[in-house]
């Protein structure tokens, strides 16, 4: 079996036009393999930066929410011990009958600094998360829970 191929003549051999297109064919798919290579791995990287941006302003989140609760149960058992202390003021017999009236009104919070000291210590946190003014804020609420624990 005998397959005569018809090649055109601008691809033949000795035509000057044959070796430029093959040059700027190789010169499209080089580029376009290019920009698809250098274009994914910047895309993947975009999204890998994007999550673990995510899950850390979710920690943080999560640590501050918690400090939260902690503080509102700190707060209503000082309003307890002032509602019990004004309750002694008014009648000091109470403070006769139960000298340890108090003990249970004597708040402790206790913070887990984990998160805090992740985000304070490491710069990389702040590149990561990429705004300034919510690390300045975070930053601030982390010294405002200092000050009341």
């Amino acid at each position: 079996m005998n397959v005569k191929v018809h090649t055109p003549k601008s691809l033949k051999m000795g035509s000057g036009m044959a070796t430029l297109k093959q040059f700027l064919l190789s010169l499209v798919a080089t580029t376009i393999s290019i920009v698809l290579t250098f274009g994914t791995a910047a895309w993947l990287d975009g999204k890998k930066k994007e999550e673990a941006r995510r899950e850390m302003v979710m920690m943080i989140l999560y640590d501050l929410a918690s400090s939260i609760e902690r503080a509102e149960q700190c707060d209503s058992m000082l309003r307890e011990g002032f509602k019990m202390q004004l309750a002694v003021a008014e009648n000091p017999k109470l403070l006769n009958e139960n000298p340890f009236l108090f003990v249970k009104s004597s708040p402790y919070i206790n913070y887990t600094e984990t998160v805090e000291r992740i985000f304070s210590t490491n710069i990389e946190t702040i590149n990561t998360l990429d705004n300034v003014l919510f690390a300045e804020n975070v930053s601030d609420i982390y010294r405002l829970r200092r000050q009341y624990k």
